[in-house]
């Protein structure tokens, strides 16, 4: 990641945009503060709905594999094989 002050962002920002393009991120600050945060737009659809997830802090990945359900999912009522016979007649 990329740190820099406002006034040096605005002297040079067509070469900071082009190092956003290539995918590095880009660090704002004013006097030393984080202001903002340039990132590369993702491409795709699902990098984009998890980017959102994480940055608003409704979801976080620590790393590894993800361990499942700690209560599984109980379903009430007939089995779906049963239900698709059913549809079948």
């Amino acid at each position: 990641m990329i740190a820099i002050g406002i006034r040096h962002l605005k002297n040079r920002l067509s070469f900071y945009l082009k190092q956003v393009e290539r995918g590095r991120a880009v660090q704002v600050t004013e006097r030393g503060r984080k202001v903002a945060l340039i990132i590369p737009i993702p491409q795709d659809v699902h990098a984009a709905a998890l980017w959102e997830l994480t940055t608003t802090g409704r979801a976080a990945w620590v790393g590894g594999k993800p361990h499942g359900a700690r209560r599984p999912v109980v379903v009430k009522g007939p089995s779906v094989a049963r239900a698709v016979l059913e549809d079948r007649r």
